[in-house]
């Protein structure tokens, strides 16, 4: 993880000719509610209640169904951490993008695919309605 981001902080700082470093700009961002101001404050919820199933619609739901069942498996325990994880670090800032929650589609379809094979027509049915609807 740490030469990973030092590699992604050496391409940055070449990229934009002087030395960066993301996560310490992006703290420093959110740590202005001046700033903040300007592009909009919301509440905490914001990505959990809006954000999430305007994004996924009911793939939030079934990968909440397969997390909420008794799984020995280890890939859900993983997933859903990541999921929760991802949350609750984006949900910290007041200022909440539909966008920073697309890093975490690959583990809530990877939660919901296995739950989403076995389900009846009319849950594919739902799906296709909402992705025809966006």
């Amino acid at each position: 993880f740490v030469a990973i981001t030092i590699i992604l902080a050496c391409i940055d700082s070449f990229y934009f000719g002087r030395p960066v470093f993301t996560p310490f700009r992006n703290a420093l961002f959110n740590a202005s509610p001046s700033r903040l101001e300007q592009f909009g404050l919301h509440y905490r919820c914001t990505h959990v209640l809006f954000n999430l199933p305007f994004l996924f619609g009911p793939h939030v739901l079934y990968a909440a169904c397969r997390a909420l069942t008794l799984n020995k498996h280890t890939k859900v325990h993983v997933l859903t951490a990541c999921i929760i994880t991802a949350l609750v670090a984006l949900s910290i800032a007041p200022h909440q993008e539909p966008r920073f929650l697309l890093p975490s589609a690959v583990f809530i379809f990877g939660l919901a695919g296995s739950w989403w094979r076995r389900q009846k027509l009319w849950i594919i049915i739902l799906t296709c309605l909402f992705n025809i609807s966006i």
